[in-house]
């Protein structure tokens, strides 16, 4: 069971080994005229292009990419570079048997999709019951109204990108008049980034010193339930959590399949897409 984008070289692994091989996607990666193509702003693309907008990203960018690779472990496991092992002409990468982590609720089965495809619903971890919040957010959760979480989880920038984010965070935060918490991450989310030279930068961070916390990591499906609303990039993982906690969702995108996250939580009316961050 593997994900991303070196199926060829898996599945060449798999015949090696003569083991089954099947694949993973957290994005419907299979055409279809249903679904949007998910590098796109959902409705970026007519209806009628759909199809063809998987099939080109498969087989002209993924296959192609794919190919060198899976044939130098061919090479290396002694399989043939023209025919798999049961004597079909070769094909990389194979058309493997694939599962689509996203719920159908969310994003409905294509109705066109062929057998051993299927959108089986998000894969979540257990449920952190374990999990002892330090005394600092119990005390901050207990202090007053439900905060509004902000995070922007692996998204990662230069010293720049993280002044911009966090003064921007804090800037709608303050506009809002809502408590917040600010999750680091690979961003660093912090106030500390912001220019308190300034008349604007030191009324930011009065206003983050009495209503926002700061935390480096929490779990999200024990903090997002006890939030107003979820504010992040948009990926997947982040994206399935605060839909599960019943939240508002506002997405911020940074790149990849997260203005199309962003794109069909606002069209279902779960929440809002602030668009893309260079933008913003």
């Amino acid at each position: 069971l593997h994900a991303g984008f070196e199926f060829a070289f898996w599945a060449s692994v798999g015949e090696a080994l003569g083991v089954p091989v099947l694949r993973y996607d957290l994005q419907p990666n299979h055409p279809t005229s249903e679904i949007s193509f998910f590098k796109k702003e959902d409705g970026a693309l007519p209806k009628c292009l759909n199809k063809l907008a998987f099939q080109a990203f498969n087989s002209q960018g993924i296959a192609k990419a794919q190919r060198p690779r899976a044939l130098e472990l061919r090479a290396i496991a002694g399989l043939s570079a023209t025919a798999h092992r049961d004597g079909s002409p070769l094909v990389l990468p194979p058309d493997l048997p694939q599962m689509c982590a996203m719920s159908p609720s969310f994003v409905p089965q294509p109705t066109d999709w062929p057998p051993l495809k299927e959108m089986v619903g998000y894969w979540m971890m257990p449920p952190s019951t374990g999990y002892q919040p330090p005394q600092q957010l119990t005390a901050f959760l207990a202090a007053g109204a439900p905060p509004v979480y902000i995070g922007f989880g692996s998204m990662k920038g230069n010293p720049e990108f993280c002044k911009k984010l966090s003064t921007m965070a804090i800037a709608a935060l303050a506009h809002a008049k809502m408590r917040g918490i600010l999750l680091g991450g690979w961003a660093g989310l912090t106030a500390a980034v912001l220019d308190s030279s300034t008349d604007d930068g030191s009324r930011l961070a009065e206003y983050a010193a009495a209503n926002v916390l700061e935390l480096p990591s929490c779990p999200h499906d024990w903090l997002f339930p006890r939030c107003a609303a979820v504010v992040h990039h948009g990926g997947a993982g982040t994206t399935s959590v605060g839909l599960r906690a019943g939240k508002p969702t506002i997405i911020c995108a940074v790149m990849s399949d997260q203005p199309w996250h962003g794109s069909l939580v606002a069209k279902k009316k779960l929440g809002l897409y602030a668009g893309m961050m260079s933008k913003v």
